[in-house]
């Protein structure tokens, strides 16, 4: 992630992360905005600073519509 926001001019501040499990937990952790999957490990959830939906049930376009689009990010 760093090498990528790095070659983007960004910080770890404005990226977002989303994952389901545990492999997710330092990406989701270092991203300005860590989100977890509403069917995520619970490990996961603990490290993010939001839990979303499901992925089957609308779960990413909850996180696209309330933090990014609305410009919270």
């Amino acid at each position: 992630m760093d090498r990528i926001l790095a070659a983007l001019g960004l910080t770890r501040d404005s990226a977002v992360a989303i994952g389901d499990s545990e492999n997710d937990i330092d990406i989701v952790s270092a991203a300005g905005l860590g989100v977890a999957m509403g069917n995520a490990c619970e490990a996961l959830k603990a490290a993010a600073k939001v839990v979303t939906g499901n992925v089957g049930r609308g779960g990413i376009a909850a996180v696209l519509k309330n933090y990014l689009l609305s410009g919270a990010v």
